[in-house]
């Protein structure tokens, strides 16, 4: 609590400073021809602040300063005119809107140069040079929607499939290009980051239900090998949260969030520039009591960053965060009994009903894991076309989850320390990039039994060590005006260590409810030492016919490393007993090569996304679970899979009018074709992503602020839970709405997802096959495998900025 008090302190601070600065501008929009231009929008650092009515005038409030009004309609035009703001005046502007440039200038403070690209804008400009698939996702209409959690965020984005496990802020399983998607839960295959900094451990792992989308300015995702320079090699790529700043913030900012099953979700933000320095802070609350029995979440968090301009070449930025975060685990149920009360939770091995499955009523799963992060990010300009970047960062995490008894209680104490260097540079023709980023990692890791509920006798306590050293190179080479050449290379050093800190390996307890004690179970000391390589390169070529307008081809090499939760196994366990074995698993690296092809751009009514990619996957990191639905087995595929797809978003504007009414059409379409080539499983799909994903959105705007919203989430073919192709999850098809008003300091919603209460499984354990369990009265269909999705349910947010 003291630290969150720190944070509060920080907020007043801003509060208090930020009060008596500000100064209004009002101004007219007019064409080259000298008429008057509305339903123009004009922005400052990648915020909305006004639109210009009828006959071109707008009006609003900022900060003192000189900016650059950045100037937008609808998707064709844009340009940028300097003004200066002074404290408590009011300055009057007259702006010619000139046409025929298409995309937004980058924001200039006309100060000393701001270093940190953190605007909307300059993202939109860097991600445009990349030859593959990538996505931005502007995070200042949070005001105007549900937002507290992941899949708020990331809805509606080619590439990005999310499969909600408990509805709230707990483990989603996040799909990009089939990567990590067997982890049970999932917690590999994508390298998250905030602030180009490392989310995941050094072992590659991660606990997905901490990231923290609020703090967000925006959200930026590499596909595939598009994420080189941040590390990652994986076939899903990288995740990056670029934070809000003091430039990029209100003052005062309360959003206020209540809804069904007792949510509520309340932040508390602000950002002030003094002088050289700003500052952002943040704190967050969130709980809901959730849609089933024992299905309740909370979050906290406390963010701060502060930046400093030491001169025009030289500035820095430190970040701290810290999150908290308990979940209950509702577990898996069979389609009957999702069918007849998706609310309920398992009871273990009932013959009568039939169902087997983990008893969720009698262990109580659930989760608690609270990080603490700090780093430092500082720029270093050479020259207008040199830069150097420097980050260093630590973090530590406290993570106990409380399995059912067949795993028990695993508990896991982080630290981890890295740093990244970069350098990027233009010079005549090239555009050169490179650095290293190097991390180091411990986990004290203890394994307890679970009974009823509780932490139990331990049965393994191991320390393991991870560290990596990664180097990179890139060349983009601009041929002419409309074609440019990429090539990048990565070389991956991994090394992977775990020793054994267990007194007693080979007198190891197990619970058992059949004898109401424990039992013991032989198991060697659990030691490995393991070293991985990965050169993994990556070419493509990019085409801009025009300004907006892009075609580009890419292949590369794609690397993965298991992390230590494939590395150490348990085994032997069913809804009545703990685990009788435990080990450490000889895994190799994950590799793949991929092609991709690709196109995006705009004309007068539509915007478009489309990327096509095929992967020749070897060695796939499969990991499945057992009969019961609980522990779960890792190994190599000894087949070579194929993870082919095409990922497309659309964006029609169906009509604008002089008022500022709008209305849009948008729709994302992800087609996952992921096979096994050869073996037992040939030609069958590999279980955990549907193969055909549709999502999509109606959205009208009015123009005394009022705005509306229908939407849906469509997946029209069942799909295998089991590589046998044996057990499939149900279709579904799922309505939602939205209603809201706002205005320059405020905005209210009301949004209801699910609106036909449907009932539907959201997501599902992934198995080789399911068989018939032991009792003869049970079969393979009673086996609990899906997980309910969240029946209809209504959110109402209230938001102001000061």
């Amino acid at each position: 609590m003291g630290y969150l008090k720190f944070i509060m302190l920080f907020i007043g601070v801003i509060i208090t400073t930020a009060q008596t600065s500000k100064g209004t501008i009002e101004g007219i929009i007019q064409s080259a021809n000298k008429e008057p231009l509305s339903n123009v929008e004009v922005y400052i650092d990648g915020k909305l602040k006004a639109i210009s009515h009828t006959n071109g005038p707008f009006l609003f409030e900022q900060e003192a300063g000189e900016y650059t009004l950045e100037l937008q309609q609808g998707h064709r035009t844009s340009t940028t005119s300097t003004v200066s703001v002074l404290p408590h005046k009011t300055t009057k502007i007259s702006i010619t809107f000139q046409e025929g440039m298409i995309t937004l200038k980058e924001i200039k403070v006309l100060a000393e140069k701001e270093l940190f690209k953190n605007t909307v804008q300059y993202a939109l400009k860097k991600n445009k040079n990349i030859p593959g698939g990538n996505n931005l996702i502007d995070l200042q209409d949070q005001d105007l929607r549900r937002s507290f959690t992941l899949k708020d965020a990331l809805r509606d984005q080619p590439g990005i499939i999310i499969q909600e496990f408990f509805g709230s802020n707990d483990q989603p399983r996040l799909n990009i290009r089939g990567s990590g998607i067997q982890s049970n839960p999932q917690r590999r295959g994508i390298n998250l980051l905030q602030d180009d900094m490392p989310f995941n451990f050094s072992d590659g792992s991660y606990i997905i239900g901490l990231l923290e989308p609020q703090v967000g300015n925006y959200i930026e995702i590499f596909r595939g090998a598009n994420s080189l320079e941040f590390g990652a090699a994986n076939l899903g790529g990288a995740l990056n949260i670029v934070s809000k700043t003091g430039y990029t913030t209100a003052p005062l900012h309360l959003k206020i969030e209540g809804g069904s099953y007792d949510l509520y979700n309340i932040q508390l933000e602000g950002g002030s520039v003094i002088g050289k320095t700003d500052i952002y802070a943040s704190l967050i609350k969130n709980h809901s009591n959730g849609y089933r029995k024992h299905n309740k979440s909370s979050k906290e968090s406390g963010n701060l960053n502060l930046g400093y301009k030491f001169n025009s070449h030289i500035q820095t930025r430190f970040y701290t965060q810290f999150i908290n975060s308990s979940f209950d685990i509702s577990g898996p149920l069979n389609k009957k009994m999702m069918k007849d009360d998706p609310t309920q939770i398992s009871e273990g091995i009932q013959p009568k009903i039939p169902s087997i499955g983990p008893n969720v009523l009698r262990d109580l799963p659930r989760r608690d894991a609270k990080t603490w992060r700090i780093g430092n990010k500082t720029i270093f300009k050479i020259n207008n076309d040199s830069y150097f970047n420097l980050d260093l960062y630590y973090q530590n995490a406290d993570d106990t989850f409380y399995f059912p008894v067949v795993t028990g209680v695993r508990e896991s104490l982080h630290e981890d320390y890295g740093l990244n260097l970069a350098f990027n540079s233009k010079y005549n023709s090239h555009h050169i990039k490179g650095g290293l980023n190097t991390s180091i990692g411990n986990i004290d890791r203890k394994y307890h039994a679970n009974v009823k509920g509780e932490k139990g006798k331990t049965y393994a306590d191991n320390l393991l060590e991870a560290n990596n050293l990664i180097l990179y190179v890139e060349d983009k080479y601009n041929l002419n005006s409309k074609i440019s050449f990429i090539g990048a290379l990565q070389l991956s050093m991994n090394h992977r260590e775990i020793d054994e800190n267990f007194s007693t390996p080979h007198s190891r307890p197990f619970f058992s409810y059949k004898t109401k004690t424990y039992e013991f179970f032989d198991s060697p000391a659990i030691v490995m030492d393991k070293n991985y390589l990965g050169l993994n390169p990556r070419i493509g070529i990019l085409y801009e016919p025009n300004k907006r307008n892009q075609f580009y081809l890419n292949a590369s090499k794609s690397y993965e490393p298991p992390t230590f939760d494939e590395l150490l196994y348990n085994a032997g366990g069913n809804p009545n007993q703990g685990p009788n074995q435990i080990s450490a698993k000889n895994l190799d690296e994950q590799t793949a090569y991929t092609i991709e092809l690709g196109s995006r751009g705009e004309n007068t009514f539509i915007a478009w996304d489309v990327s096509i990619y095929r992967s020749w996957v070897q060695d796939e990191i499969l990991t499945t679970t057992d009969l019961f639905g609980i522990s779960g087995e890792t190994r190599n595929s000894v087949d070579t899979t194929i993870h082919q797809g095409l990922e497309m978003g659309l964006t029609c504007t169906i009509f604008t009018t002089p008022n500022q009414q709008s209305l849009l059409l948008s729709t994302v379409y992800n087609y996952s074709d992921f096979t096994f080539q050869e073996g037992i499983y040939k030609d069958k799909q590999i279980a955990g992503i549907p193969k055909h994903y549709l999502t999509g959105s109606l959205d009208y705007r009015m123009p005394q602020g009022l705005f509306a919203n229908i939407n849906f989430e469509y997946l029209p073919e069942d799909t295998p839970t089991d590589h046998q192709n044996t057990i499939y999850q149900d279709a579904y098809n799922l309505w939602g709405a939205k209603i809201g008003y706002h205005k320059l300091h405020w905005s209210v919603y009301a949004e209801v997802k699910n609106i036909l209460d449907t009932n539907y499984a959201s997501s599902y354990l992934i198995r080789d096959v399911v068989t018939n369990p032991p009792p003869p009265s049970i079969s393979a269909e009673d086996v609990t495998t899906f997980i309910p999705g969240v029946g209809r349910n209504l959110t109402i947010g209230i938001n102001y900025n000061l």
